[in-house]
């Protein structure tokens, strides 16, 4: 059985020890899964890609795998959101099409924390349409998603091939969440956006710089 931990990229300089935890941590903690990244614009054997994957462990980097989709959209706002829109759309669609059974989205600055490993390791081998909950925004956690229900994973592909949904002026979160209705109710995290209030009482941080909480997500 094919499984995979999806994410996507902006292939930068900058970016590149972000992407480089991303793929250590989950290559570690999810061994039986390729990791598949999906970036907004750029062409294949990006130079940048070569600098991520030389901090990537030798155990990790047979798994890795990089999908370029151009030309760059990026954002416009903060819900006018083509880059992101396109390169979710295009890695799960091409993972469906290579025979992924399980297909797991996790945002790149998104951890599981350590301790809730092997829950997750149970849940992602489901075969539901399941997303994170964010309690303080009330809404699902479109940066992780279980996407293992078949008939679901190909209404989200068939929504965004549409144009007119890579230009939408509403959130992918309530858009997504009133459209498909994600199970909601299988996970417990947060948006940290630099706030450390019961830091300790969530499963998965979102917006989450890796070296920044490394104690809080390595944590046992």
């Amino acid at each position: 059985m094919k499984k995979c931990i999806m994410g996507t990229t902006l292939l930068q300089s900058k970016y590149i020890k972000r992407y480089a935890n991303w793929i250590n941590y989950y290559g570690l903690s999810f061994p039986k899964y390729d990791l598949i990244l999906g970036n907004d614009g750029g062409e294949e054997n990006s130079p940048i890609a070569e600098e991520v994957l030389k901090l990537v462990d030798d155990l990790v980097k047979p798994r890795v795998k990089f999908y370029y989709h151009g030309p760059f959209l990026g954002r416009l706002n903060h819900c006018i959101f083509p880059g992101w829109r396109r390169s979710f759309r295009e890695i799960l669609n091409r993972s469906d099409k290579d025979g992924y059974d399980k297909i797991i989205f996790i945002e790149t600055d998104l951890y599981i924390r350590k301790k809730y490993v092997n829950k997750y390791t149970e849940l992602f081998d489901e075969d539901i349409y399941c997303a994170g909950f964010s309690e303080q925004h009330a809404m699902m956690e479109t940066s992780l998603q279980i996407l293992n229900d078949k008939k679901i994973r190909k209404e989200i592909i068939d929504f965004f091939n549409n144009s007119e949904e890579l230009m939408s002026n509403i959130c992918a979160e309530p858009q997504m969440q009133a459209r498909f209705n994600p199970i909601l109710n299988k996970t417990k995290g947060t948006r940290l956006e630099g706030n450390v209030e019961n830091i300790n009482d969530w499963e998965f941080y979102a917006q989450c710089d890796y070296d920044t909480y490394k104690k809080y997500i390595e944590e046992l």
